[in-house]
């Protein structure tokens, strides 16, 4: 497992200021977070912070937090801040891949042909 799940009431009580930066600035301060559970795992569990392929990322995951926007009133100012949101899932479809990059080889002359 490699999310620590944090109560943001929690953060509340034991330090207002810090709750405040990363509702605010959650997008600049996950890099943080994330050295921080990684480090707080390393001096306490040591044996978990590595696995077979390398180096395991770490992940904190706030509940519990205050303001609740409903999935219909997200806004572009709430770009870059911690949002919790709720909304009715009302239908769902399978995952298709899309093409965003892609190119040729020619097998005879090895001429690259870009297609989008």
């Amino acid at each position: 497992r490699t999310t620590l799940y944090v109560d943001f009431q929690d953060m509340v009580r034991h330090k207002q200021v810090l709750a405040d930066s990363i509702a605010a600035h959650y997008h600049r301060v996950e890099p943080y977070l994330m050295q921080a559970v990684k480090s707080l795992l390393a001096k306490h569990v040591p044996d978990h912070t590595d696995d077979d392929r390398g180096e395991k990322s770490f992940h904190v995951s706030f509940h519990n937090f205050p303001e609740v926007e409903a999935i219909r009133g997200l806004k572009t100012i709430k770009i870059g801040q911690l949002t919790s949101i709720s909304g009715t899932v009302t239908r769902t479809s399978q995952v298709r891949p899309e093409l965003t990059v892609g190119a040729f080889t020619c097998l005879e002359c090895f001429t690259e042909q870009s297609v989008l």
